[in-house]
C-alpha cells in the first residue's frame, strides 16, 4: 500500500506556479550544440540540489515522469568512455511514444552530471551510438547481379523513406529490407526509428528554503519535418514534464522520511495478531505433562 500511494504522488502532476518570478513556459530557442527543434522551459521546485539530482541520477523510473516515455533501461553503469567531457556516465534507452507523423522513436544515451559554482548542478543527457552486439557470422549470400544491383537500391532508399513515416505496425515488414538496422545490446527496437540528434540539459541552482530552480533545454530531432502543431504539442509536454519532476521528487522525499521513521502512519494492526497478544502466556506445566500442577 505504501509503495502504491509514493507511486500515484510521482504520476500525479502538480501545478507549477509559472506566474512566480523566473518561471517561463516552453518556448522554441536556437542554441549551438543542440538539434532542432530544440524548446528552453524553468521553474522553481521545491526540494534541495541533491534531491532534484538523485531523482535525474535514477534513469530506471524516468519513465514514470518524464512525459510520452514508455521505456527507460539502463544499458551500461560506466559509459564514460563514450563521453569526452564525462568522468562517470550511465547508458540509457529511451522509448518515446509519439503522435502521427512520429510514431515511435528511440535512442541511447549518456546520462552524467556535473556540479557548478554556488551549490548548482548540471545534468545532460547526450545520444550516444554503441557497438552492436557480438552476433554469430551469418553464412555469405551470393552477390546479387549488377542488373538487379539498382533495384535493390532503389528499394532500400523507398523502405528508409517510408520507415520514417510508417506506423510501427508496418515497421516489422520493412525492416527486413533496410541493411543497416541499428541494433545495440538487444534492446532497440526495429519498429522504432532511432532519433538523428538528442540532447537535453536540467541546470540546476539552489535558491534557498529547499526550492530549486530548474531550466531544462531540450533538443530532439525526429529524422523528419516537424509540422507547427506537432511542436506546439512538445512544448506543452516539456511544461508537464517540469510538473511531474516535482511530484516525484516531493514523493522521494516522503519515502526517505518513512524509511527514517519520521511521519510513519499508525497502520492498522492484523486481527489476528490482536488476538494472540491477548492470550495469557503459556505455563510451564503445560509444556511438560509430566510435571505436576502447582
Amino acid at each position: 500500500m505504501r509503495a502504491a500511494a509514493l507511486l500515484a504522488v510521482a504520476t500525479t502532476t502538480t501545478a507549477v506556479d509559472w506566474a512566480a518570478p523566473g518561471a517561463s513556459r516552453a518556448t522554441l530557442a536556437t542554441l549551438d550544440g543542440y538539434p532542432p527543434p530544440t524548446c528552453t522551459c524553468a521553474a522553481t521546485l521545491e526540494g534541495s540540489v541533491d534531491d532534484v539530482v538523485d531523482a535525474l541520477l535514477d534513469p530506471g523510473s524516468h519513465h514514470t515522469w518524464v512525459s510520452r516515455l514508455d521505456e527507460s533501461v539502463v544499458l551500461a553503469k560506466d559509459g564514460a568512455e563514450l563521453v569526452a567531457d564525462a568522468d562517470d556516465a550511465q547508458v540509457v534507452y529511451y522509448r518515446f511514444a509519439l503522435p502521427f507523423p512520429c510514431w515511435d522513436r528511440q535512442v541511447s544515451a549518456a546520462l552524467f552530471c556535473d556540479r557548478t559554482e554556488g551549490g548548482g548542478a548540471r545534468v545532460e543527457l547526450r545520444r550516444v551510438s554503441l557497438p552492436p552486439p557480438s552476433e554469430k557470422p551469418r553464412r555469405r549470400r551470393r552477390k546479387p547481379k549488377k542488373r538487379g544491383d539498382r533495384v535493390v537500391g532503389w528499394t532500400t532508399a523507398a523502405a528508409e523513406r517510408f520507415v520514417l513515416w510508417a506506423p510501427p505496425v508496418l515497421r516489422n515488414k520493412v525492416s527486413r529490407v533496410r541493411p543497416n538496422v541499428e541494433k545495440q545490446h538487444g534492446v532497440v527496437r526495429s519498429d522504432c526509428v532511432t532519433l538523428p540528434a538528442f540532447r537535453v540539459t536540467y541546470a540546476l541552482q539552489p535558491r534557498g528554503a529547499g526550492r530549486t530552480r530548474v531550466e531544462l533545454t531540450l533538443g530532439a530531432d525526429p529524422g523528419i519535418p516537424c509540422p507547427p502543431w506537432l511542436i506546439r504539442w512538445g512544448l506543452g509536454h516539456a511544461d508537464r514534464t517540469l510538473e511531474a519532476l516535482e511530484a516525484t521528487v516531493a514523493a522521494r522525499a516522503a519515502e526517505k522520511a518513512l524509511r527514517r521513521g519520521k511521519g510513519r502512519p499508525a497502520a492498522a494492526r492484523d486481527p489476528s495478531v490482536v488476538l494472540l497478544s491477548k492470550r495469557r502466556p503459556a505455563r510451564p506445566w503445560r509444556a511438560n505433562p509430566f510435571r505436576k500442577r502447582p
